[in-house]
């Protein structure tokens, strides 16, 4: 029977560790913190119930996630119960349109309707329509196809808040391919990037079907449910938490070793090993066995985000707090990006007495470290740029901040082949896969897919 250890006890980590299990595989998670990764929820002051720290929600209309909640028995899921969302751009709110893939317009009407853009912009818009352009045949940055393409309205009033908020960066610093799949498929095509993305929304999932999808209990019971089958299920899950893995070589046979505090980790040699930790910790780790890729992985960098999560009396504030939330463009003169209406979004967060927001501060390239300020400052800053949205003061009654450094990987241009590179190097080096955020895609799914294959990889 194969042995199989995991460095990092998240959900990639922990998705590794049920794929390998279920083909007969002994494993054994290691993580320096705790298991569950960036799926956490918590208390918040003011509230009877917990809250999630980090993502609140899994996309629906890709099937990784939803298939392992089957699999796990997790059948209480449920959906947004707000529909819609705002962007806040030229001091108010408008509607996010609903024409839109990732940002790029598909309704060319619906967009001039929303006063997100100008007449010039709008203009520049319509213009692609009849547009002949190549295929593009090498990655690229996000910003240079957009702007290109569409105009700098479409990307800093558009694009550049829904993909910059959804990956902690800057449009112009970001991987098409790697970022937006489907863009990159758009850009490839060639002719109008506009039509392309009409044709994709309409051979997609309906508009009808759910976006997202969270368990009752919070996204913190997928992690927790994972580990109580991983240990219910034979051969069993050995865990070893509080213990940062400090080596790996390679032994007799192919095979790997670690070392946690200085001594072999109990139960090696390894027949193979999978690293979901973030690129810099896994170079380190393997900087003696491929050092070129270790280069690579140490080279990549990350993003700070910080979460303050807020309380308020409902009845004392006159918005409707319709819809989901809003993002924010990186030049509407607001430090913070994002804010979820959570209460609104989710039913399950309504007690019919308080408004909950879930608030983001922080992005890649931001002059200001937001994980590196205090508690108070952050309630402070988030408190204001909440009621500027709103056009009313808000006073909270429970805040809780939560901090988030280094947690959000660039994929700058390139990242996809250098990242084949990469892998390549090291599964001549030894049976090393990689999982996680830092290499396959942000969110639960990329996350839940990046370490089934790489526990198929070791497999083959």
């Amino acid at each position: 029977m194969a042995r199989v250890a995991i460095v990092g006890g998240g959900i990639a980590g922990l998705s590794a560790a049920w794929e390998l299990q279920g083909a007969g595989a002994e494993v054994v998670v290691v993580d320096a913190a705790r298991i569950g990764g960036k799926l956490q929820a918590s208390e918040v002051p003011g509230l009877a119930f917990p809250v999630d720290e980090g993502a609140d929600a899994f996309l629906a209309r890709v099937p990784d996630a939803l298939e392992l909640c089957a699999e796990l028995g997790i059948d209480d899921l449920v959906h947004p119960a707000a529909r819609g969302a705002w962007i806040w751009s030229s001091g108010r709110l408008h509607p996010l349109p609903q024409g839109q893939l990732l940002g790029l317009p598909t309704d060319v009407e619906e967009i001039e309707a929303s006063g997100l853009l100008s007449a010039d912009g709008v203009a520049r818009l319509r213009a692609d329509l009849e547009r002949d352009a190549a295929p593009v045949d090498a990655d690229l940055a996000i910003g240079a196809l957009v702007r290109a393409r569409l105009g700098d309205e479409v990307c800093d009033r558009l694009v550049e808040p829904l993909v910059g908020g959804i990956n902690g960066g800057e449009a112009d610093a970001l991987s098409v391919e790697a970022c937006v799949p489907q863009l990159w498929a758009c850009a490839r095509q060639g002719g109008s990037l506009v039509r392309a993305a009409q044709a994709m929304r309409a051979a997609g999932p309906g508009s009808d079907s759910p976006v997202f999808a969270t368990p009752t209990a919070g996204m913190a019971a997928l992690p927790q449910r994972l580990v109580e089958r991983l240990a219910a299920r034979p051969p069993g899950l050995d865990t070893v938490v509080g213990r940062p893995v400090t080596g790996l070589s390679t032994a007799a046979g192919h095979r790997v070793e670690l070392s946690v505090g200085g001594r072999a980790l109990d139960g090696g040699p390894f027949d193979g090993v999978v690293l979901a930790v973030p690129a810099d910790v896994a170079g380190a780790l393997v900087a003696g066995l491929a050092p070129e890729a270790a280069a690579v992985l140490a080279s990549t960098e990350f993003a700070s985000v910080a979460m303050v999560t807020v309380v308020a009396d409902r009845r004392a504030i006159a918005h409707p707090l319709d819809g989901s939330g809003f993002v924010a463009a990186r030049d509407a003169g607001l430090d913070i990006t994002a804010a979820s209406f959570a209460s609104t979004k989710w039913a399950h967060w309504d007690d019919g007495e308080h408004a909950v927001f879930r608030i983001s501060l922080g992005h890649d390239a931001d002059p200001v470290d937001w994980c590196a300020k205090a508690d108070d400052e952050l309630a402070e800053v988030a408190v204001r740029d909440l009621g500027t949205v709103l056009g009313e003061p808000v006073t909270p009654v429970g805040v809780r901040v939560g901090r988030w450094p280094r947690a959000f990987p660039q994929y700058r241009p390139g990242h996809v082949p250098r990242l084949t590179e990469v892998r390549a190097a090291l599964h001549a080096a030894g049976p090393i896969a990689l999982a996680g955020m830092s290499y396959d895609g942000i969110g639960v799914p990329a996350c839940v897919r990046s370490g089934r294959i790489a526990a198929r990889h070791l497999l083959a």
